[in-house]
């Protein structure tokens, strides 16, 4: 199955490495909010493990981009960190 990129999300396919699946990250505010979603097997019953995780990862975007619409900035780093997003400030130059 051929997986086009999508906007903030990253396909991590690597044979060397352990970690294949999909990133999420997403600048809000000068923040960016990052996570990770793997095509684990276990997670999955389904025969198409990188489907299924796009999936998984599509909904973790949408509801990061609901939540920052209804927190304030701290809240919304708060909640992030409770739900497994990396939270770091975004870099400008």
């Amino acid at each position: 199955m051929q997986l086009k990129s999508l906007k903030n999300l990253t396909r991590f396919d690597y044979g060397k490495t352990d970690f294949e699946g999909w990133r999420v990250c997403k600048a809000i505010k000068g923040t960016n909010f990052c996570k990770y979603v793997s095509d684990n097997r276990k997670h999955s019953k389904s025969k198409n493990p990188a489907a299924a995780s796009l999936k998984v990862a599509k909904a973790e975007l949408s509801k990061l981009v609901t939540m920052s619409k209804a927190l304030n900035p701290s809240r919304l780093k708060n909640w992030a960190k409770r739900n497994g997003f990396a939270v770091r400030l975004a870099i400008t130059s």
